[in-house]
């Protein structure tokens, strides 16, 4: 019987949506957030081209790392999909929803891209 070991750079999200939900996601500083997404994918179902991942205020570019993009463990990512419309979803306003409005304001002085 085969069981998976936690190594010592293994880390954990989590991962909020618009709808109440939240995922937790085992990975590593290495991990990309294409990964990350395709890992999501499972969980939720929504197919990985119709997320964007946000850390905060600023989008998590599929490419890069984890440890590239600041994502610690115990942090707090935010998954925007597509409406059925072909719209994003709004960050702000699932951050609003959160009661976490002030820190997306507060964090624009942060590396990567933000929003408009």
């Amino acid at each position: 019987m085969a069981s998976r070991l936690i190594s010592l750079d293994t880390q954990f999200i989590r991962v909020k949506t618009s709808r109440n939900e939240t995922f937790f996601v085992t990975c590593r500083p290495r991990d990309t957030i294409r990964y990350i997404k395709s890992a999501l994918k499972l969980m939720s179902g929504i197919p990985t081209e119709e997320m964007k991942l946000y850390l905060v205020n600023r989008l998590l570019e599929d490419d890069s790392t984890l440890y590239d993009q600041q994502v610690g463990d115990g942090c707090i990512v935010y998954l925007v999909s597509k409406k059925v419309t072909g719209e994003w979803e709004n960050i702000s306003l699932i951050l609003a929803s959160k009661d976490e409005a002030s820190t997306f304001l507060k964090s624009t002085d942060s590396p990567g891209k933000t929003l408009v």
